[in-house]
C-alpha cells in the first residue's frame, strides 16, 4: 500500500511594510479542508540577508484560506516569499533562518 499525501499549494499575493518593524504578507492556501497546515515565510532585505522569519500555523476549515501574517522585521523589506507549507509540522527542505552573525532573529508575529 503506498500513501499519497494531500496536495498543498501556497501562493503570495502581495505584501506591503507598513512600518519600519512590520511586513504584512497576504498569502493563500489551498489544501484538504481537513488538515492544519504550517507555513515558513521569510522577508530579505535589499541584499537577500534575512530580516524576517516565521512559522504560521493554519487550523483545519477551510479548503481555501487567503491569510494576513503581520511579521515582525530588523531592516527595511526588499523581498518576501514562502518557503513552504506543509500538513502539521514544518515543511521538509526549507532553508532555516540566516541572519547574520550575531543577530537575534526578532520575535513573531508582531504586535504593538
Amino acid at each position: 500500500v503506498q500513501l499519497v499525501r494531500a496536495p498543498i499549494d501556497a501562493e503570495l499575493l502581495v505584501w506591503q511594510q507598513p512600518a519600519p518593524d512590520r511586513v504584512d504578507i497576504t498569502f493563500e492556501v489551498r489544501r484538504p479542508a481537513s488538515l492544519p497546515v504550517t507555513c515558513v515565510l521569510r522577508a530579505q532585505d535589499a541584499d537577500r540577508v534575512d530580516v524576517g522569519y516565521a512559522e504560521t500555523l493554519l487550523p483545519p476549515g477551510s479548503d481555501y484560506v487567503q491569510q494576513t501574517y503581520q511579521m515582525r522585521v530588523i531592516a527595511p523589506v526588499g523581498v518576501v516569499e514562502i518557503l513552504g507549507c506543509a500538513e502539521a509540522g514544518q515543511p521538509q527542505r526549507v532553508p532555516p533562518p540566516a541572519f547574520p552573525p550575531g543577530v537575534v532573529p526578532p520575535e513573531q508575529p508582531w504586535t504593538e
